[in-house]
């Protein structure tokens, strides 16, 4: 009963730890022993006490074992129950096997109760073609999948999801599908805002494209070409990046960035059309409208400060006047935070004697005053020639101060008896 042949170096640890433990021990010679010799006899009594020892120390090395391998398990399940993203395992045909607290709490049903249903059960009923489709990929190809889809809770309200899907195998060999849930309904709100202020900014476009056919000669060429260009510009950019197949965060980021860019722009053309509608001074007044143009202004153009001096009251200025002191003023404000580069522009409006002076000083970049497109506008359309167009219609002159990078001054004189408009 002698153990012979090379063990591995565990068993020869077992067995020397066995042997020391028997001769400790001091175990009674069996009764049916007459046949051997005393030392044959004892030899055969040491080797089963080995043996038996050898077995018991075995048997604890098995339970601590299988006790720390518990112990694993369970904090296994810890992690894989309380992590911060929501996991589940399915079959392969979309049945729940196992699920984490995290998305038993997305679905609001415990995760005793989920186990066994089918998933398509928490999906909204006709997004459940996208997620058999993704699970029918996933099993031909074997390549990791995703799709968004609407799923809905225990209470009935419904979220957007984020699915991520890789093949598997379970215990027993069969087909199984890992799933990550993601709530992503914030983030599919910003882009349902962002797609709304895309129609927004078509219907603005529209309408300025509108109003300059309805009041081509007074409305400003240059203005519209401008905004338009921007604006179109930004709505590609936005489809596309609406459309790209990219993943998830990577556009996002690139909607966060045309946010503000939309906002502004807006804001502009809605500024720049109500301050160019006649009714905008039979809402306000003159000197309000000023005001509030120079607000709209300086909200498009944040890095100029606008200063105001407007030293007359509203019943000085005769109505025949007003239009074109707003026109012209709007044009020479607009010009300095488009064209100038200016950090400062300053707008005057005084009365004089039996003038009314008015006009817009800034520190830009300047031009040639006396190219010629200064002095040509027999047409009103845009620039300089429009202004002076305007003011000499109504009786008066205006007055160009310009030279490359020493800012530009526009000054207006207007007899207060004069009873046209432009």
């Amino acid at each position: 009963m002698k153990s012979e042949g090379v063990r591995p170096d565990g068993f020869t640890a077992l067995r020397r730890r066995a042997e020391a433990r028997a001769r400790k021990g001091a175990a009674q010679p069996p009764e049916n022993v007459a046949a051997l010799s005393p030392e044959e006899a004892r030899r055969t009594l040491h080797e089963l006490r080995v043996h038996q020892i050898e077995l018991e120390m075995q048997n604890e090395e098995l339970r601590r074992t299988q006790a720390e391998l518990e112990l694993a398990r369970a904090r296994y399940f810890d992690l894989y129950d309380r992590a911060p993203v929501a996991y589940c395992t399915l079959t392969e045909w979309g049945i729940i096997r196992e699920v984490n607290l995290t998305a038993a709490t997305l679905l609001g049903v415990t995760a005793g109760a989920l186990v066994g249903q089918p998933i398509t059960r928490f999906i909204l009923g006709e997004d459940q073609g996208s997620f058999v489709d993704l699970r029918e990929r996933l099993f031909a190809t074997g390549d990791p999948q995703e799709c968004e889809l609407r799923m809905l809770s225990r209470a009935g309200d419904a979220f957007w999801a984020h699915l991520g899907a890789t093949a598997a195998r379970d215990a027993e060999g069969a087909l199984a599908c890992r799933v990550v849930l993601s709530d992503v309904s914030g983030r599919k709100k910003g882009e349902e805002a962002l797609l709304r202020s895309l129609d927004e900014l078509r219907q603005v476009s529209a309408l300025l494209l509108a109003a300059q056919e309805e009041e081509r000669g007074r409305f400003s060429r240059e203005l519209h070409d401008g905004v338009c260009q921007t604006m179109i510009a930004m709505k590609m950019t936005l489809e596309a990046a609406l459309g790209t197949q990219g993943p998830a965060p990577e556009r996002l980021a690139a909607i966060d960035l045309l946010v503000p860019m939309m906002r502004d722009a807006i804001q502009e053309v809605r500024g720049v059309f109500m301050a160019l509608r006649p009714a905008i001074l039979d809402d306000l007044g003159l000197v309000a409208a000023i005001r509030w143009f120079a607000r709209e202004l300086q909200t498009a153009y944040p890095a100029m400060r606008i200063v105001l001096r407007i030293e007359v009251d509203e019943q000085d200025v005769p109505n025949p006047l007003r239009t074109v002191i707003f026109r012209v003023l709007q044009e020479a404000m607009t010009n300095a935070g488009k064209h100038s580069g200016a950090d400062e522009a300053v707008v005057s409006l005084a009365k004089s004697g039996g003038l009314l002076e008015f006009g817009v000083e800034d520190n830009g970049r300047g031009f040639d005053a006396d190219a010629p497109r200064v002095g040509e506008g027999a047409q009103c359309g845009a620039g300089l020639g429009c202004m002076r167009v305007r003011v000499e219609r109504a009786g008066g002159s205006l007055e160009v101060q310009a030279r490359k990078g020493e800012g530009t001054a526009i000054r207006a004189r207007l007899p207060l008896a004069a009873g046209c408009a432009a």
